[in-house]
C-alpha cells in the first residue's frame, strides 16, 4: 500500500554565508540566499529551481578578483615580482523555485526525487518536494564543494600570470556550471529518471 502523500515542504526564504576565509593571499565571502517562490508564464515549465550567482568585487561587481602586480623586464621576458593582495572571490547566489501556469508544488513530481522507493515510501512525491532536493543540493554543494586555487605566483612570466587570470575565470565559470550538473544527478536522474521521462512521457 502506497504511503499518503505528504505536503511539500514549504520554501523558507533565507540567506546563508556558505563560506568564509580572509587571510593575506585569500578573501571568500559567499552566501546563498533562498527566494521566495515565484511563477512564470512559460507554460513549458512544471517546477523550475534556478540558481544566478551575484558577485560583489569591484564596481564591475564580478564574483571574483584577481590582485595587480609589479614585474621586472630581464632577458626581454616581464617577470612577476609582487602580487598586490589577495584573491577574492565575493557574491551571494539567488536560488528560486518558479512554478508554471499549470503547475504547483502540491503536484506529484513526474520524475527523479519524488519517484524513488524511498520517497514513495516515505510520502514524499510531490513536486514541491522535488525541488525542494534541488534547492538542498546547491546549498550543500555550496558549503562542501572547495572553490578554484589561482595559480598566478611571484616569478611567473606576465604571460603566464595573465594565463592563469584567465583560467581562474573558467575554472569559475565551470564550477557554477559542474553545480547545475551535480544537482541534476542527484535529483532529477534517479527513480523514473528525467531522461526516460523527456523520451518516453510520465510512468506508465
Amino acid at each position: 500500500m502506497a504511503a499518503t502523500q505528504n505536503p511539500p515542504p514549504k520554501t523558507v526564504p533565507s540567506k546563508v554565508s556558505v563560506r568564509k576565509i580572509k587571510t593575506p593571499a585569500l578573501e571568500i565571502d559567499v552566501t546563498a540566499e533562498v527566494i521566495a517562490d515565484g511563477t512564470t508564464n512559460d507554460t513549458g515549465t512544471q517546477g523550475n529551481t534556478s540558481f544566478t550567482p551575484e558577485g560583489a568585487v569591484g564596481s564591475g561587481q564580478s564574483f571574483f578578483g584577481t590582485p595587480g602586480f609589479a614585474f621586472v623586464t630581464k632577458n626581454g621576458q616581464a617577470l612577476i615580482t609582487k602580487i598586490n593582495g589577495p584573491v577574492q572571490i565575493k557574491g551571494n547566489v539567488k536560488i528560486q523555485t518558479v512554478y508554471g501556469p499549470n503547475a504547483d508544488a502540491t503536484q506529484t513530481s513526474g520524475y527523479g526525487r519524488g519517484t524513488t522507493p524511498d520517497d514513495e515510501k516515505a510520502g514524499n512525491t510531490t513536486l514541491g518536494f522535488h525541488e525542494s532536493c534541488h534547492r538542498s543540493d546547491y546549498l550543500n554543494y555550496l558549503r562542501t564543494k572547495p572553490f578554484p586555487t589561482f595559480t598566478g605566483r611571484v616569478g611567473m612570466t606576465r604571460v603566464a600570470y595573465e594565463k592563469a587570470v584567465a583560467d581562474f575565470q573558467k575554472a569559475i565559470e565551470k564550477y557554477f556550471a559542474d553545480m547545475d550538473k551535480d544537482s541534476l544527478q542527484r535529483t532529477d536522474e534517479v527513480g523514473y529518471k528525467k531522461s526516460t521521462y523527456d523520451v518516453k512521457g510520465p510512468r506508465p
